[in-house]
């Protein structure tokens, strides 16, 4: 016999997300009216100002509203976040996401834009591995000179380590002048690595983002909120 309230009908029975590989929602309860932004959140395991901040620059649709003035998104909301966690993964931008997801939902087909996105992105870290690998081959030379230097200077006595680097930078430029403006390649690149990294100007100066970093900006700004 199926149980019933006190008003004699069958309890109101609330609807799961398909605990499936593709959902990650396992525990997770939706509603016939649809998912709020803290459950959202949970679900895609964001913050919620993350998903204020997605469906404010468009990476996410405009949530409906309940009559009460609830904030409600349909269960493939899920989806479409942890497909923008993923795509912030492999290089993509916001802005760039954004631009690609308002086309498709308006009915386009912007497979190609994305190819070409994502073609960029292996590029540039391409040159990245490659930038990195000169850094090796420099810093490896840098450690050989100073372990030179530091045996020369004895026990307690300073090496001078770091000012070595400026006479690295001043020894390619009188190079450079003395054959006429030409230096080895791989000796100028290494330099300007260092005068870049230096004022803090080189992209290749630290490593690709941390899984996550995506919600950086979204918690600095919040922090800056606080702070006021």
């Amino acid at each position: 016999m199926k149980p019933i309230n006190r008003f004699g009908e069958p309890p109101f029975r609330e609807k799961q997300l398909d605990s499936g590989m593709r959902s990650r929602v396992d525990t997770f309860i939706v509603q016939s009216k649809g998912l709020s932004s803290g459950t959202l959140a949970r679900a895609a395991e964001v913050s919620p100002d993350t998903i204020r901040h997605y469906e404010k620059i468009g990476v996410l649709p405009h949530a409906s509203q309940t009559v009460s003035g609830y904030r409600v998104y349909p269960a493939s909301a899920v989806e479409r976040v942890l497909v923008v966690q993923r795509a912030l993964r492999i290089g993509f931008t916001l802005a760039e996401l954004a631009e690609v997801l308002k086309a498709r939902d308006a009915g386009g087909a912007p497979c190609h834009r994305v190819y070409e996105l994502a073609q960029g992105k292996l590029k540039a870290i391409e040159a990245d591995i490659e930038a990195l690998k000169r850094t090796e081959r420099y810093l490896q030379k840098v450690l050989t000179d100073w372990e030179e230097r530091t045996q020369r200077a004895g026990l307690g006595q300073q090496s001078h380590l770091l000012y070595s680097l400026s006479e690295g930078v001043k020894n390619a430029g009188m190079m450079a002048k003395h054959f006429g403006g030409k230096t080895d390649h791989e000796s100028t690149d290494h330099n300007s690595f260092v005068r870049r990294a230096a004022i803090g100007g080189s992209r290749h100066a630290v490593l690709p983002r941390a899984q996550g970093a995506h919600e950086s900006g979204v918690a600095a700004s919040s922090r800056r909120g606080k702070t006021r």
